[in-house]
């Protein structure tokens, strides 16, 4: 088997030695690598290590930030032997163990080699000043980077940077759309005031960004045939650009971009690396800012749900009339939004001494849109009861209203009924929705005779039919909406309205109140925690005894 040995170091830590035995060693921030090493500056599979017939190779896996053999980059792969360095980020890798290493000496120079050296010293010095800039740059921008801030400052803040550290002609910002095909600019800036309104990044250069996933630069774009057909760069006298990805966990979420107009700027190895920095740091801002903003908002948002939700229990009644030994009728109900807000709603109200409305509805959709056309169908409701209309006359005119002003992918389904606390008699019509359950004084439960009617908001013209039932005393009315008989355990099997026939049947002689917790405490048994998918909501009045006629 193969062997490497090489001195590993990623300051702040000190160097250490390594020795694998594999063919091929994958080297990057993935747990899933050979040699996994923690550098934010890396690609999750960053370079591999490759052995071939006793001689081992370097190959660069596409990573954002490249892979350096001896401070230059290579474009695929590149041999290395004892004493080589690869840089990686912020890591370095010299191959050979720690004591041949310190045993390499260098051969002594002849005059010529010795200026060459004294040359490339001088050069090292100013890339090391160079280096030393571009970390200052680094450091400063994630000091300011630490404090919370909008999306808008923390681009200020990138564009800003930008401008002061490489002096381009224009830098922007631009966010990546869901389709991977389009950005938005976030935050621009250029030097000249008058193209402020006039930068357009190639789509041309937006694909390759997007499919490569690493900084592209172009120190002249017309000796890149696709870059130089592209209509957008010649259009904008575009001589030089660079472009990095905001990168996080391999995602693209848009780019940094930065251009030089009119004459050229040789962009350099070091320029492509202190952007493809910059952007690494932002893109983690970036994402992080998402974040907390996202949860802000959801903050905010569940917020006014909850007020919204307190609105809307006030303005159903909570209220239920205290039974006695001379009250004409007993009533109870109960209601359990899917969501925050719900689109279910149930009314009752005692207009006079002889006379006692019900209805019940239930709005289709959920939400927020579900919950203001229940307000508002209620309030109607509401409306035609104190004009003392029969439920035939009340149905229709809230029809009419509904299809005239309502979205005409919502209707309601509804029953309305008036019962007469001297006769017994039941008055109602139905809008599309289930018929109420019948509950006779000796237990007995079959559903009352309902004709189905058409749900409220379709069709402005249609005629609601008014229905008569005579309650005797002790006999009792119960209504709900399909949330009961639609609710779904964890195996998805539904409660049913048999199973709810069947849970009545056994609780008939409960009082109203007992009749509404005992249905409702058995379907949150049946449901056993699922996910609740629609509203609950349900009502029982019993008729008790006739009341006297003025």
């Amino acid at each position: 088997m193969p062997r490497i040995s090489f001195v590993f170091s990623h300051p702040p830590s000190p160097p250490r030695s390594v020795e694998l035995d594999h063919e091929q060693i994958t080297l990057g921030r993935s747990a899933d690598c050979t040699f996994k090493i923690s550098d934010n500056f890396l690609s999750r599979k960053h370079a591999e290590l490759i052995s071939r017939e006793g001689v081992w190779f370097v190959r660069d896996c596409g990573s954002a930030n490249g892979t350096y053999v001896n401070g230059v980059r290579i474009a695929a792969e590149a041999e290395v032997r004892a004493g080589d360095c690869i840089r990686l980020g912020d890591s370095e890798l010299r191959i050979g163990d720690e004591a041949s290493l310190a045993g390499m000496t260098s051969p002594v120079p002849d005059a010529a080699t010795h200026l060459t050296q004294v040359a490339d010293l001088v050069l090292d010095q100013r890339q090391v000043t160079e280096s030393a800039e571009r970390t200052v740059i680094i450091h400063r921008l994630v000091l300011e980077l630490l404090g919370e801030r909008t999306m808008n400052e923390l681009f200020e803040t990138i564009v800003d940077h930008v401008m002061e550290a490489m002096s381009p002609s224009r830098v922007a910002i631009a966010l990546l759309g869901k389709d991977d095909d389009s950005l938005e600019i976030a935050q621009f800036r250029a030097k000249d005031n008058s193209e402020m309104q006039r930068l357009t990044i190639s789509r041309t250069l937006l694909s390759q960004i997007v499919g490569q996933r690493k900084v592209l630069s172009y120190t002249d774009v017309d000796l890149n045939e696709s870059l130089a057909a592209a209509h957008s760069i010649a259009m904008q006298s575009i001589r030089s650009a660079l472009c990095a990805p905001l990168l996080v966990d391999d995602r693209v979420l848009g780019v940094l971009y930065l251009d030089y107009q009119f004459t050229g700027r040789v962009i350099t190895e070091e320029d492509a690396q202190l952007a493809a920095q910059i952007a690494r740091v932002a893109a983690i801002k970036l994402e992080s800012t998402r974040l907390r903003e996202s949860a802000l908002e959801k903050e905010r948002m569940d917020e006014s749900l909850r007020v919204a939700r307190a609105i809307q229990m006030r303005m159903l009644p909570q209220a239920f009339p205290v039974r006695t030994d001379v009250s004409p009728f007993e009533i109870a109900a109960a209601i359990r939004p899917a969501t925050q807000v719900g689109g279910d709603f149930y009314d009752f109200l005692h207009t006079d001494d002889h006379r006692l409305y019900l209805c019940i509805g239930d709005v289709s959709g959920k939400g927020m849109p579900a919950a203001l056309l229940m307000a508002v169908t209620r309030a109607l409701f509401r409306s035609m009861i104190l004009q003392g209309k029969d439920p035939a006359e009340i149905m229709g005119a809230v029809n009419r209203q509904l299809a005239q002003e309502s979205e005409p992918e919502m209707f309601v389904t509804a029953f309305c009924a008036v019962l007469d606390l001297t006769t017994g008699e039941l008055r109602y019509a139905n809008g599309g929705h289930n018929p109420p359950l019948l509950i006779g004084g000796d237990g007995s439960v079959q559903p009352l005779l309902t004709m189905p009617g058409l749900v409220l908001g379709f069709s402005e013209g249609f005629h609601f039919v008014e229905q008569v039932h005579t309650l005797a005393p002790g006999d009792a009315l119960y209504l709900d909406t399909d949330g009961i008989a639609e609710a779904a355990n964890p195996a998805g099997e539904l409660f049913t309205s048999t199973r709810l026939r069947e849970v009545m049947e056994e609780n008939a002689r409960l009082e109203t109140a007992g009749i509404v917790s005992t249905i409702l405490a058995t379907v949150e048994a049946f449901v056993a925690g699922a996910p609740q998918s629609d509203d609950l909501t349900l009502m029982a009045v019993r008729y008790l005894k006739r009341v006297v006629a003025d």
